[in-house]
């Protein structure tokens, strides 16, 4: 059974694939690409 914190980083993942890239999301969370790449 997936915890809590799989299905967020699964979330994450897909939004992330959604807008093109880790760039690209990270901008859109107001966040640093690498603050992103972290948590995936």
């Amino acid at each position: 059974m997936k915890t809590v914190h799989d299905i967020r980083r699964s979330n994450a993942r897909k939004l992330r694939d959604g807008v093109g890239g880790n760039s690209s999301f990270a901008t859109m969370i107001d966040r640093e690409p690498t603050q992103t790449s972290r948590f995936m």
